[in-house]
């Protein structure tokens, strides 16, 4: 008889069984790691007693509790009743026997999960309730304990998995009343979700599926929304079925976001389209190709103005509109981090106007999966900062691994930079029409209210309060007029101490000259505030207001407080193992330096450089260190503000800086002659300083310091 249930079983399930085969063979997915024993097993137990809700490192003495339980009492009970010994044998067979043939498939098909060992869990249920049994009949009452020990620990696990928001089912029916609620017949509504959504949804507007394949998305969107007004995105928190945000870009790059709501599981995106809306997606991208540190290559890109019209060479938009970007990736060897990038819009000063990141995906796989000769595609909108300046920006690419592992949270543990920064043209900024430009209290990192003369002062963001002598205070202003202003107004900015007395004072002009400001517009405004060397450590007040006055009472803006620190100064040459004598720009002298470190690929070199100021100097340069071959290539790098935070503008004549370096040499490096070369450049023109009065040989800027050979 039981031969014969096995047989119908057999025949009732063996139209699944193509299914079931395709599903262990087909199925792919890199994210998943092959397990082991010592993986699934724990993991599985924990999901039989306790369920996933529960922290397994602080519930592992209650899982091991219940493991002595279960061995004891089936133990007792095979000793009180010998004659159940088949039942119990089978019983373990069929809870074994499904989790070791799922661990031989884990091991060439990564997709492990406990929920797959369901069909077991009835045999454990059944084996533990046999465990139960074996301690009444052996110790009776005591079995009390065991007992409830169980049911404890199972009314825990329940209490945990039913008041965990993040197993609570997703909010179908109130997602779908919502849209029934706002659509209309002329709406449309797209999903990233095949189901369930068609169940609940009763809408006027029509509701289609629609994953983000390049191949097809593009055509069908345009299609499906041509001659509506409102497209409703659904987004599904768990859906993979567009990974790389394709169609909310062509929804963001073609219409207007109106709202977003998000509901328990899902969210949701009403677009207005813009008039003759085209999701036209280029297929072959511009751009000259640029290898990334050997691993990564952009193979073109495409830069556009959000609105009507194709991909410019240097995309027009008013200050407050979006720009949009595709970028085109390959692989060219694997490597290990999940890398991210970065859009940044900056002004000739290096100024931030618009930045949007985003992780480099292939369908749902990071960098750290892809194979070598992958290709992918990245997507991005990138909205330009209200009230910016008109003017000429450009549009800077930086590919770079935050340590997040490819997680979408959690803390930055060090941004590690894949190659240089990648240039992807112009944009010309204008000045913005319609409505008066306002900000919001998110745009204002503090919202402070002053009235200077026409001008009012909205608020400002100053990123932080302690400075370094010659380093830069970096000020955002908020600012607007009410009144057209017929000339051009210069800033006053004093830094007074714990007496109110003025121990450093400068005049500044606005970016956008104030006879160019629109009243009511917000006008963003950055000043880059230079402390002079010579300025005392010691507290002090950011005081602003109007210039050429200089009554103290005209300067109302109270920026708030600026520690200057102190710092020793050297000014007798320390030992070094390597004199130089060269000159940059008559400003700097390089006396010599000191190399440390073993010349092996992937190892790291310490390099300390001796520099002294010939005078006192405005600028802030950057010094750069490289490790090249005879072709050119870089192959170890560092550059930065001297000794991390000491900037040249805060130098005083004489002055002698010890500025430390560390190059890794990349592991892939091979062995050779090679050449170590230093140098000075203005981090904003990306001039080098010219190198004179030295015998070492310069190339290019560069003063090539020494030959070395790799082993």
């Amino acid at each position: 008889l039981w031969l014969a249930s096995q047989f119908g079983a057999l025949i009732l399930l063996a139209p699944w069984a193509p299914y079931a085969l395709r599903q262990v063979f087909d199925y792919q997915n890199r994210s998943l790691l092959s397990p082991d024993w010592l993986t699934v097993f724990p993991r599985t137990w924990q999901v039989f007693n306790l369920g996933l809700a529960v922290d397994s490192a602080k519930m592992t003495p209650v899982l091991l509790v219940l493991l002595v339980i279960l061995v004891v009492g089936l133990a007792l009970a095979w000793l009180v009743r010998g004659r159940e010994t088949p039942g119990l044998a089978a019983l373990m067979l069929y809870l074994v026997l499904p989790v070791m043939v799922g661990l031989a498939i884990f091991r060439f098909k990564p997709m492990f999960h406990p929920k797959y060992f369901m069909m077991a869990s009835p045999a454990y249920f059944l084996l533990l309730a046999a465990s139960l049994m074996g301690f009444w009949r052996s110790i009776r009452w005591v079995a009390l304990i065991p007992g409830l020990f169980v049911l404890v620990s199972v009314a825990y696990a329940a209490q945990a998995y039913y008041t965990d928001q993040r197993y609570w089912k997703d909010d179908t029916r109130a997602v779908a009343r919502y849209l029934a609620d706002k659509v209309t017949s002329r709406d449309l509504v797209i999903s990233d979700l095949a189901e369930p959504l068609g169940y609940y949804y009763k809408g006027e507007a029509p509701a289609y599926y629609m994953p983000g394949e390049e191949a097809t998305a593009p055509e069908r969107l345009a299609s499906l929304a041509s001659g509506r007004q409102i497209v409703y995105l659904l987004h599904y928190d768990h859906s993979y079925t567009d990974a790389q945000g394709l169609i909310p870009f062509l929804l963001e790059r073609e219409g207007d976001k109106l709202a977003e709501r998000a509901f328990r599981g899902y969210s949701i995106r009403e677009y207005r389209l813009h008039p003759g809306a085209a999701f036209k997606l280029g297929q072959s991208l511009s751009g000259p190709g640029v290898i990334l540190g050997n691993q990564l290559t952009l193979e073109g890109w495409q830069v556009g103005a959000k609105g009507p019209g194709e991909a410019t060479s240097t995309p027009t938009l008013a200050s407050g509109g979006q720009l949009w970007a595709v970028l085109a990736w390959r692989l060219e060897a694997p490597v290990s981090a999940s890398y991210k990038a970065g859009l940044t819009l900056l002004d000739s000063r290096g100024h931030v106007a618009a930045q949007s990141d985003g992780i480099i995906l292939h369908n749902m796989d990071p960098t750290s999966r892809w194979l070598p000769g992958e290709r992918a595609r990245s997507y991005f909108i990138v909205p330009v900062f209200p009230g910016v300046a008109p003017g000429e920006y450009r549009l800077r690419l930086q590919v770079y691994d935050d340590g997040r592992s490819g997680q979408a949270e959690g803390p930055v543990s060090s941004i590690q930079h894949l190659g240089e920064e990648v240039n992807l043209g112009k944009v010309m900024l204008t000045t913005p029409g319609g409505p008066p430009v306002e900000f919001s209290s998110q745009d204002m990192g503090t919202p402070s209210v002053a009235q200077l003369g026409p001008i009012q002062g909205l608020g400002y963001t100053l990123a932080k309060r302690q400075f370094q002598p010659g380093e830069a205070i970096a000020l955002t202003l908020f600012l607007k007029t009410v009144v057209s202003l017929d000339r051009d107004f210069q800033f006053r900015f004093e830094l007074r101490d714990r007496l109110g007395i003025a121990q450093w004072v400068a005049n500044a002009s606005p970016i956008l000259p104030s006879s160019r400001w629109r009243p009511g517009d917000g006008v963003r405004d950055w000043q880059d505030l230079v402390l002079p060397g010579s300025l005392p450590p010691g507290e002090y007040r950011l005081w602003m207001g109007l210039a050429p006055s200089t009554a103290a009472a005209d300067l109302s803006w109270d920026l708030g407080p600026v520690h200057v620190q102190d710092r020793p100064r050297l000014y007798a040459a320390p030992p070094m193992a390597n004199p130089v004598k060269a000159e940059l720009d008559g400003k700097v002298a390089l006396l010599g330096y000191d190399l440390e470190g073993d010349l092996r690929p992937g190892s790291t070199l310490k390099l300390n450089l001796y520099w002294q100021a010939l005078k006192a100097m405005d600028e802030s340069y950057t010094v750069f260190a490289h490790l090249l071959d005879r072709q050119n290539r870089i192959w170890a790098q560092h550059d930065g503000i001297p000794a991390g935070d000491n900037p040249t503008s805060g130098w005083l004549e004489g002055e002698i800086v010890v500025d430390k370096h560390i190059l890794t040499i990349r592991g892939d490096a091979q062995p050779g002659d090679y050449v170590l070369e230093v140098g000075m450049y203005d981090a904003i023109s990306g001039k080098r300083l010219d190198v004179g009065a030295t015998e070492a040989r310069v190339v290019d800027g560069a003063l090539w310091l020494k030959e070395v050979a790799l082993k």
